[in-house]
């Protein structure tokens, strides 16, 4: 991780990091990679992660969202290519890993 070991620096001039939660950048509709979620927590147990927000992008969904310790997800088929995307953006908003939908 670029905020451990020698480069601990590196904190001091990011505020933000997005992980890639899809195998292909550029495909909308890909699966969610559940190795995902150790990158997430090893960014979770750093020192430092207090000093960043951390952005998940790729795969989102209802069935996945509460898995994701972040401040922020990105979705983007699962919300645009529903009949409702208001109601599915406030299921993602809602969600939580306390609660079950």
């Amino acid at each position: 991780m670029i905020i451990s070991g020698n480069n601990i620096w590196i904190v001091f001039i990011i505020d933000s990091v997005l992980v890639l939660s899809i195998k292909n950048p550029g495909y909308s509709g890909q699966k969610f990679r559940p190795e995902t979620i150790d990158i997430i927590n090893l960014i979770n147990s750093n020192k430092f992660r207090n000093k960043i927000s951390l952005n998940v992008d790729g795969g989102i969904n209802q069935g996945n969202v509460n898995l994701i310790d972040s401040e922020n997800v990105v979705s983007g088929s699962y919300v645009l290519n529903s009949k409702n995307p208001k109601e599915k953006i406030m299921v993602l908003q809602t969600s939580s890993q306390y609660e079950s939908i």
